[in-house]
Order: C-alpha cells, then sequence, then structure tokens
C-alpha cells in the first residue's frame, strides 16, 4: 500500500528489492529511487523501476 510506514522501513525494502538480482546494485541513490517508488506507487511499480535500473546502461549495473 502507497505512503505506509516510515521512510527508513521503505529504504529496508528498497534494499531487499534491488539485492534479489545483485547484492551489489544497493547503492544509496538507487536504493531512495526505489523506497520514492515504493512509497509512491506501491510494490509492483517499485520492483518494476528496480528492474528498469538494473536494465539501464546509464546505471551501469
Amino acid at each position: 500500500m502507497p505512503g505506509k510506514g516510515s521512510f527508513r522501513k521503505q529504504q529496508a525494502e528498497a534494499a531487499k528489492i534491488l539485492t534479489k538480482r545483485d547484492r551489489f546494485s544497493a547503492t544509496r541513490s538507487r536504493i531512495d529511487e526505489v523506497a520514492r517508488s515504493l512509497r509512491h506507487e506501491g510494490r509492483d511499480a517499485a520492483e518494476a523501476r528496480a528492474a528498469e535500473i538494473y536494465n539501464d546502461p546509464y546505471y551501469g549495473i
């Protein structure tokens, strides 16, 4: 559910989402970006954003 919980908890959840694929992908900026998506759009959108980050050559993962 969007907007539920503190931002720190959402950052922890975002780190879990990012480290599913690659444990080195969870940098602070990526965690914050996925946590914002988690906060405003929900878990499915956050997982989709993590997949975009993972596949985007700009992020260099």
